[in-house]
């Protein structure tokens, strides 16, 4: 069971912002080391650039208490020792752990801030009500940042709802236009889809940087971290266990597979000549369709789909790791199994062990009905192309651009076996495996007070809309 109220915008942008709750801190805008503080003291140095939000000076204090520790370790296990301070090898492995977490947690939120990243929004012209042209960090934590105006908000609702004044969108919404149309109505012309394939590309190291902070983290079995309320104006620290580093580690896999799968295929349309500045289309959809056809689903890059396959298989391994460290009774952590949901972490096990076999061959995926198999090995040695399905993927009908059932059923048939498109993944899991709603009631019961999302008054926020994830439009 969880028992902490995390809202989407936390985890999306501050993602398990960890931090382990040690006491001490020192002031410093010196991210080296010094031989007269000890690593205790520059480690709670990072702590206090974290809390103030100042992400890079945090990231390079733990790099070097990281690389103090890890000295340290070496020259322990060498038996010099003169070269160790009063740390003992238990204490010098938690720092170690603990500033590789600091590491790969700042570098996550650093991510938005990235050259990658900023190029790809400079290259769709992002911008938001108050000019700038990129979405930053500092648009989302720290003063004056949104979820700083939120958790203001929330204390005294008379000052009214904060605005997305650092969203890009918020000051040039076209209404009654889709949400695509929205997005690349501002495309520089000539932007070729494969330019922001290449910056997704050069997103890939920083990922894997990441996972391999992660990664030696998780191997401190004593692994435990409080993300401090300071760093999203919050009102209470959030518990990070072991498991929850595994899986914060399989979703940060997870995503690095997805980056490789974004340039699988080919993808040499124009962007910036399909809509016009206030968002109708700039050519005939008959047009727009035969560019389509002519990209999508072709040119299969194979040093990318083996690397979406190492990091996807990656990905379970660390998800099943937190299934298989997840505590029985509550306490330090986000996560835990219950009496009501012993079931339910079963059922997620089989799952992930059965999407493991399915890398050898067709498997059941234990889902109860309707029966699905599952053979990510065939897909991954023999992938799928446009060319070999010999039928067009998408038509202009009824004035509408439409996808063609039969080619992504194709598409599929030898992947995912006993579901058809158009398919509901979310109705196919709330069908299947969250059928019980004392189930998801015991998951979710303690998720109601949690952070800047803490509703102190209820009855003046009732213009807060809520939408459930079926309801939103495609």
């Amino acid at each position: 069971m969880m028992h902490k109220r995390v809202n989407k915008v936390v985890w999306i942008f501050v993602l398990v912002l960890v931090l382990p709750n040690c006491g001490g801190t020192k002031n410093s805008t010196n991210a080296g080391l010094d031989g007269d503080t000890t690593l205790q003291e520059e480690f709670s140095s990072g702590v206090e650039f974290l809390q103030a939000a100042d992400f890079e000076n945090a990231r390079d204090q733990f790099d070097a208490t990281a690389a103090a520790a890890q000295a340290q370790l070496d020259a322990m296990s060498s038996n010099q020792q003169a070269l160790i301070q009063s740390q003992t090898a238990e204490q010098l492995l938690a720092l170690l752990a603990n500033s590789q977490f600091g590491g790969a947690l700042t570098r996550h939120a650093l991510l938005i801030d990235s050259l990658p990243s900023q190029a790809m929004q400079a290259q769709l012209d992002l911008q938001n009500s108050e000019g700038s042209a990129v979405l930053t960090l500092d648009d989302l934590i720290g003063a004056g940042s949104y979820l700083d105006q939120l958790a203001e908000y929330k204390i005294d609702p008379s000052q009214g709802k904060p605005g997305m004044s650092g969203i890009p969108f918020s000051g040039s919404l076209l209404p009654g236009s889709s949400f695509i149309a929205q997005v690349l109505h501002r495309a520089r012309n000539d932007l070729v889809g494969s330019d922001l394939q290449s910056e997704v590309r050069n997103l890939q190291p920083l990922s894997e940087e990441i996972i391999r902070l992660l990664t030696a983290a998780a191997t401190y079995t004593d692994f435990s971290f409080t993300i401090p309320k300071e760093i999203y104006s919050g009102n209470e620290d959030i518990e990070v266990s072991r498991a929850d580093l595994y899986y914060y580690l399989g979703s940060v896999q997870f995503q690095r597979s997805l980056l490789s799968f974004m340039n699988v295929w080919n993808f040499d349309i124009d962007l910036g000549t399909i809509y016009n500045a206030d968002g109708t289309f700039a050519k005939s959809k008959d047009e727009i369709v035969l560019e389509m056809n002519e990209n999508f689903f072709n040119t299969v890059n194979a040093t990318e789909l083996s690397e979406a396959k190492l990091f996807l298989a990656g990905s379970m391994s660390s998800f099943l790791s937190g299934l298989n460290n997840t505590p029985v009774e509550e306490g330090f952590g986000n996560i835990e199994e219950s009496e009501v949901t012993e079931d339910l972490f079963a059922d997620f096990t089989n799952i992930i062990i059965a999407v493991q076999s399915s890398f050898d061959g067709e498997v059941a995926i234990p889902t109860g009905a309707p029966a699905i198999m599952l053979n990510l090995g065939h897909f991954f040695d023999a992938p799928p192309t446009s060319d070999e399905i010999g039928i067009d993927p998408f038509v202009h009908e009824g004035g509408q651009i439409k996808f063609v059932e039969a080619f992504f059923n194709e598409l599929i048939e030898d992947t995912l076996i006993g579901i058809t498109f158009p398919m509901n993944s979310f109705r196919l899991l709330k069908d299947t495996i969250l059928s019980s709603s004392d189930i998801t009631d015991a998951i979710f019961d303690e998720l109601k007070e949690f952070g800047p999302f803490t509703d102190p008054n209820p009855a003046a926020n009732q213009d807060i809309e809520v939408i459930d994830t079926e309801e939103v439009p495609s």
